[in-house]
């Protein structure tokens, strides 16, 4: 698996309510602003499946998280409901991005 689907520097692992999740807010993300490079509209197809969008705009299932947190959707899947809008964010700068600043610093 590459490193950059483990995203470990990108969020936090808490327990809400007895239930591990991410935390996505205490992102770094959150202070970098990535380009837009299209927006698509949710389909039937697409509806409630971030994963599939992230596999037909990126090439893998891996980066609904990154889809859902560009368009500050509250709930990454029933934020997708068919006939919205979904900016698609530029997935370059986002490399470039983690690849600066995840690595260790010693």
């Amino acid at each position: 698996m590459p490193s950059i689907t483990k995203r470990k520097y990108m969020y936090d692992l808490v327990t809400v309510d007895g239930v591990f999740e991410l935390d996505y807010l205490s992102s770094p993300l959150t202070i970098i602003k990535l380009n837009t490079t299209k927006v698509i509209m949710i389909t039937r197809a697409t509806e409630y499946r971030p994963d599939l969008v992230s596999l037909k705009e990126f090439g893998t299932y891996d980066m609904g998280w990154l889809i859902s947190l560009h368009n500050d959707f509250l709930d990454p899947i029933y934020d997708y409901e068919i006939g919205k809008e979904v900016k698609i964010p530029n997935l370059d700068q986002y490399y470039r991005y983690y690849n600066r600043h995840s690595r260790r610093r010693r």
